[in-house]
């Protein structure tokens, strides 16, 4: 649907639990659906692609009012225009909903994005009285919509136009045309009602006139031309809401096959024969079917599979788990790696001080040994790199075919590498390097393989970040010990001269100085020199 209308920036469906197929409990954190496994797929344009994901927040009152406001009302909605970022642009847009319905009981809603900005045009066209008068569309909660000539008011407070806003407030809730002054007396404000659907709440389009303008005679005048713009925004609008009708009306149709689905009949399909959008969804929820039926006969290898590569992380983190050296460490990480997920090569990269390049620290193999003894690193602001994306965009990247990425970085050292997955490996939200694993398999690394390969990473990091700990420590504790010692010699000294030559001689040894000396100055500017060899 979201393809074929290039108008709609998204459509979605939130479905009941169980109200779909009534296999919720097996689709819990899969695509299209959240952790607890309803379908709730949301189709979002993204630049020219269309994206899919998991409807969020529809729970969340207010967050949620989208699915929370159809299923109190059962009736269709119109949920209050918001701005929202499509693209890098800020968009006037709304949603409309209708309930999933079937002899009186809720499955779901069904809703489409929609932009809105063209009102603010409808708006900006009413011209009366030589443009002296302002024109604004105003929310029954009492939020802008367009004012005429002033773009930048739009989704603002209603009562920087109208100071007595809580007052009028109630009457535009009630849906009320009325009449009424201004705070200062000098203007005559006129409001008429906007409805639509049957979503029970009233928007007001109003006109601002200076008295100076007109003259008594001239208001029944006024009304009329308020009238007649309130028609051309409802002729507008309605198109709108035919375009939602074309959706709810086969929907009792995808219901029952749904029903059907939920009793356990995967072979059933959507008898929707539309040339339209509708018949586009049936065709989608037949696909979806088909998938269905497929994901359950690979489920349990799948399942398998991935307790298979934890149980594989779970070794790895128990075999380097009480190594205490970082470069051991590291060199144990890629091997087990490499071994235990039968990969190609695996190599860490980790960034220096400065966090502006990635350094070589391990790589499994004589090639890794090569590497690492080349001193090999990346600038993280190279663009050609898979390891330095994935350490600048602090996720996951995945190559399942290097000949087909134009930022892959071929190795001479590694000819055969046909895939690649490079994890960045994140401690306290701070990245430390790069797990860079690679087969020589074409399509290698699934999204189940990136996950596990995101927990590999994490549980690495953490065991670099433990060791690098204890190694300040101790490095910490020597140096201590190493003043305390000196400390303890130089109390024993009984002269000013002892005490220097015991100072500069220990320094001399903790620094590894062939020589080291010291001068004085005394208030009859002669010197005095100490010194150790």
């Amino acid at each position: 649907v979201a393809e074929e209308n290039p108008t709609f920036l998204g459509t979605w469906a939130v479905w009941e639990p169980n109200a779909f197929d009534g296999l919720d409990a097996q689709f819990a954190h899969t695509p299209l659906h959240d952790s607890t496994g309803r379908f709730i797929p949301y189709w979002v344009r993204v630049g020219d692609d269309i994206h899919g994901e998991a409807v969020r927040d529809y729970e969340a009152p207010g967050l949620g009012d989208f699915y929370l406001l159809p299923r109190q009302t059962k009736k269709e909605t119109i949920i209050s225009p918001f701005f929202y970022q499509v693209g890098g642009e800020d968009v006037l847009m709304t949603s409309l909903v209708v309930p999933i319905m079937e002899n009186d009981r809720f499955y779901g809603v069904a809703g489409v994005d929609l932009r809105i900005d063209f009102v603010q045009s409808i708006v900006d066209k009413i011209n009366l009285y030589n443009g002296t008068a302002a024109a604004v569309l105003v929310t029954d909660t009492g939020t802008l919509v367009a004012v005429r000539n002033q773009p930048d008011q739009v989704l603002q407070p209603a009562n920087s136009i109208y100071p007595d806003l809580e007052q009028i407030l109630p009457r535009i809730a009630a849906g009320e045309t009325f009449t009424s002054l201004s705070p200062d007396g000098q203007y005559l404000r006129v409001f008429s009602p906007v409805e639509l659907g049957e979503i029970g709440s009233h928007s007001s389009l109003g006109l601002i006139i200076p008295f100076s303008a007109i003259t008594a005679s001239a208001t029944t005048a006024a009304i009329r031309e308020v009238l007649i713009s309130v028609v051309i925004m409802l002729l507008a609008l309605l198109v709108l809401w035919y375009l939602t009708g074309l959706i709810t009306r086969p929907i009792t149709n995808l219901t029952a096959v749904a029903n059907t689905i939920s009793a356990g009949n995967l072979n059933a399909t959507a008898d929707v024969k539309a040339p339209n959008e509708i018949g586009a969804l049936a065709k989608a929820f037949n696909v979806m079917t088909s998938q269905l039926r497929n994901m359950l006969d690979t489920l349990e290898q799948r399942v398998a599979a991935r307790t298979q590569d934890l149980a594989t992380v779970a070794e790895v983190g128990i075999a380097t788990a009480t190594i205490l050296d970082s470069n051991r460490l590291l060199k144990e990480v890629v091997e087990l790696t490499k071994e235990r997920f039968g990969l190609y090569h695996a190599h860490i990269y980790l960034l220096d001080d400065e966090r502006k390049n990635l350094v070589l620290a391990a790589g499994a193999g004589e090639p890794g040994r090569i590497m690492v003894a080349e001193g090999r690193s990346i600038p993280l602001d190279r663009e050609q790199s898979l390891v330095a994306r994935a350490a600048r965009e602090r996720k996951g990247v995945t190559v399942n075919d290097v000949t087909q990425a134009p930022d892959f970085l071929p190795n001479p050292l590694l000819p055969d590498t046909r895939s690649e997955l490079a994890v960045p490996m994140i401690v306290g939200g701070i990245v430390i390097g790069v797990l860079d694993i690679q087969s020589d398999e074409v399509g290698r690394f699934t999204d189940a393989e990136v996950s596990v390969g995101t927990t590999l990473a994490s549980l690495v990091g953490t065991s670099i970040q433990n060791v690098r700990t204890f190694e300040q420590s101790q490095k910490q504790a020597e140096l201590e010990a190493l003043v305390n010692a000196i400390g303890q010699k130089i109390q024993r000294a009984t002269s000013i001269e002892e005490t220097l030559k015991i100072g500069i001689r220990e320094v001399g040894l903790a620094l590894g100085a062939p020589e080291v000396s010291a001068s004085i100055s005394r208030r009859d500017d002669s010197r005095h020199v100490i010194g150790s060899n």
